[in-house]
């Protein structure tokens, strides 16, 4: 995290600001809010008591990279305002950027913890080399638990944009639409019928129990044990038997 001392203000042109495409998609922008700053700015200027915050030099010498406030960024252009305060923060990496904005746009928006992982995770999933890593290391250096990364993870690969989009909006919880999804997924499954499952022995239907609490609590850490457990679950949910193939393993998990 930067130095909070390092940072001070000033005036700039709006020229010199660059929105970097991994941070603004980091939250939803929200059209009304726009219009009434902007609306606003017409009457009284840009608000220097809020400046916007920019990764000075993120972009090259002299062009600075949004971190928070694309909103008011967006309201000054509509205001016709070509000068706007800024607050200069100094960050090692972009990683580091794309952190302190998600820290600080939480904490302003009072969003979960759940919503600012599947907002992470959601900017971070074009780049190449987050996709190739696994639940634990994510968890590690994002801070969140491999529970909420794996359940983040699943949603952005087999959810809609809706599902998506209705836990960014507080709509449903992350835990909420990840059940949805996989009950969506399984009615959309071939399995065996229902009877199937209901004429299982009482110790089956207590490990199928057991794997949901251990799939769902993410105490599985190993990519190759959690994808094993998901096609138990299946399974003992009424899959059909049969030893699926690396692919189709690789489908019920990123790692």
């Amino acid at each position: 995290m930067p130095d909070e001392r390092r940072a001070y203000s000033r005036d700039v042109d709006l020229t010199t600001l660059v929105e970097d495409p991994l941070l603004l998609s980091l939250f939803l922008q929200e059209p009304d809010v726009i219009r009434r700053i902007a609306d606003n700015m017409r009457k009284y200027g840009f608000d220097v008591h809020r400046p916007i915050d920019v990764w000075k030099d993120g972009a090259g010498r002299g062009k600075h990279i949004i971190l928070e406030g694309h909103q008011r960024l967006d309201a000054a252009k509509r205001a016709g305002l070509t000068m706007v305060r800024v607050a200069y923060r100094e960050l090692p990496t972009r990683l580091d950027a794309l952190l302190w904005a998600a820290e600080q746009q939480a904490v302003r928006r009072n969003v979960s913890k759940e919503v600012q992982c599947l907002s992470l995770l959601r900017a971070l999933q074009t780049e190449e080399t987050f996709a190739a890593k696994t639940t634990k290391e994510l968890a590690a250096q994002l801070k969140f638990s491999t529970a909420s990364i794996d359940r983040c993870r699943q949603l952005l690969k087999h959810g809609t944009q809706a599902e998506v989009f209705a836990v960014l909006e507080g709509t449903h919880g992350l835990k909420q639409a990840y059940d949805l999804l996989r009950e969506r997924r399984h009615k959309t499954t071939k399995k065996e019928p229902e009877t199937r499952r209901a004429k299982q022995p009482p110790v089956l239907t207590t490990l199928r129990t057991a794997l949901a609490k251990t799939i769902d609590g993410g105490l599985l850490e190993l990519p190759e044990a959690l994808r094993h457990a998901r096609w138990l679950f299946d399974y003992l949910d009424g899959g059909a038997p049969g030893v699926r193939s690396e692919d189709e393993l690789d489908e019920d998990d990123d790692a």
